[in-house]
């Protein structure tokens, strides 16, 4: 059973120093969706977003992580990865009947972890098909892709946006490539 207390030791074939302090092994915890966007806020390119990410996910600064040789920083991709674990089963269902296409379909996601966002637990999300107005309904232009994903993900699911900043970032990408499918 998934959980959001899931955490991987890496070992460093080549331990750092940062700050007086010396790291042999790294811990990383299982990403949230919203540490995609703490990561983009504290890095201005790609590469850098990655590193703030992991630094993020392993409680640790940058420095560290940017100090790492190249084959230690591939295992933390490797175990960032693995938690994702993007090419598992989806477990999903939708309303389509028959061939035809309506605004009446949906597709219920169910989450691999549950969110809890108040006092409601989210154990699967339910998706509507969206309308190009609906892009309009979830946030004004400009910001950050993943912000206005999140935003019409929680519109379309008619749930607090915090709810799916909430999801476990492996959820989150399945559940976009479960709608995604479910759209064409």
């Amino acid at each position: 059973m998934k959980s959001f207390d899931d955490t991987t030791a890496i070992s460093l074939d080549l331990p750092v120093t940062a700050g007086g302090q010396e790291y042999a092994t790294l811990a990383m915890r299982r990403p949230r969706q919203q540490d995609q966007e703490l990561a983009a806020q504290r890095g201005s390119y790609q590469e850098t977003q990655e590193v703030e990410l992991f630094a993020l996910l392993c409680d640790v600064t940058g420095e560290v992580i940017g100090l790492l040789d190249n084959d230690d920083y591939g295992k933390l991709q490797t175990a960032f990865l693995d938690f994702l674990d993007l090419n598992a089963p989806v477990s999903a269902s939708t309303t389509r009947d028959g061939l035809e296409k309506s605004f009446e379909d949906t597709v219920t996601y169910s989450l691999d972890i549950a969110v809890t966002h108040g006092t409601q637990t989210y154990e699967s999300l339910t998706l509507r098909r969206a309308r190009s107005r609906d892009q309009l309904a979830a946030g004004s232009p400009g910001g950050a892709p993943d912000a206005k994903r999140r935003r019409l993900a929680a519109h379309l699911a008619e749930v607090p946006h915090q709810v799916i900043s909430l999801m476990d970032l492996g959820d989150y990408c399945r559940m976009w490539r479960t709608h995604t499918d479910f759209l064409s």
